[in-house]
């Protein structure tokens, strides 16, 4: 018996949009953060793009106790480089994101401001990870439509930190929204 039986659609929506194509995955490893350093990911979608962004559970992951922030929509200041990954797709090689994604953050070479700052989380004191933003059954805790972004952070408490941020997202054609 399924958990959702009562909800297939919802929970079947990142799977749906796997099987189509339509699911890409970004992030970044820093080995060692010393406290107070900040590391930020920058997902942007183009203004002309024809879909909607659905991010599916950002995940920010440490060593040991970090701050973590996400805002909407910042001015991008300075462009970063992006991640050594780059946009990868969940289910084929050949597809390609239309998103863009930068780095950002102290030592990197993005700077970002202002935009609408979301209730910041701490992660345990030993360590493990966050989830900022609350997710339903889908997964889904942002939409980032067209000339939009969202950027992911994380900030240090100690010293030689190691810190991943992930950002999974959908690629939703606009017209099929509600």
């Amino acid at each position: 018996m399924s958990r959702y039986s009562n909800r297939p659609l919802t929970r079947d929506l990142p799977t749906t949009q796997l099987f189509l194509d339509r699911y890409f995955s970004t992030g970044v490893y820093y080995p060692s953060i010393n406290s107070g350093n900040q590391k930020r990911l920058l997902l942007s979608n183009p203004a002309e793009s024809g879909v909607v962004l659905l991010a599916v559970e950002p995940t920010v992951r440490s060593s040991g106790q970090i701050k973590i922030d996400k805002h909407k929509n910042v001015s991008i200041d300075t462009t970063g480089d992006a991640p050594p990954t780059g946009i990868t797709s969940k289910s084929s090689p050949e597809k390609s994101s239309i998103a863009t994604v930068q780095l950002g953050g102290d030592t990197e070479t993005g700077a970002f401001s202002d935009g609408l700052a979301f209730s910041p989380k701490t992660s345990a004191g030993s360590g493990g990870q966050g989830t900022p933003g609350s997710a339903g059954e889908s997964g889904i805790t942002n939409l980032i439509y067209p000339g939009d972004n969202l950027v992911l952070s994380a900030t240090a408490v100690g010293n030689n930190r190691t810190i991943s941020i992930d950002m999974d997202f959908i690629e939703y054609p606009e017209e099929n929204l509600p």
